[in-house]
């Protein structure tokens, strides 16, 4: 059996036998003192990328993002999709950009 490089979507993970850990999530503890887990999922940012963080090692609950270029999980999102981390201005552009939004 071959196992998946790089991002993995819920399907592929449904596929295989093997616990979520197996592909690699990092623990972390968060800013409320609880274990989130860093995915092998990111968004491109400026400075580095946004790992996707998970409020669960099974990957179900999804919590937010966390900016690898200063190690925060203080980031904001809006609802065009735009990310940015409030200590290193590191940011993520919105992917589809729509003149009725400004």
């Amino acid at each position: 059996m071959s196992y998946p490089v790089g991002p993995v979507s819920a399907s592929d993970r449904d596929r295989f036998a093997v616990g979520w850990h197996s592909f690699g999530m990092d623990e972390r503890t968060g800013p409320n003192g609880g274990t989130l887990y860093l995915s092998a999922e990111s968004e491109k940012g400026n400075k580095g990328p946004f790992q996707v963080v998970y409020a669960d090692d099974e990957a179900t609950r999804r919590w937010g993002f966390f900016c690898s270029n200063c190690e925060s999980f203080d980031n904001a999102v809006d609802s065009m999709g735009r990310i940015q981390c409030n200590r290193c201005s590191n940011f993520h552009k919105a992917e589809e950009w729509d003149a009725a939004h400004e």
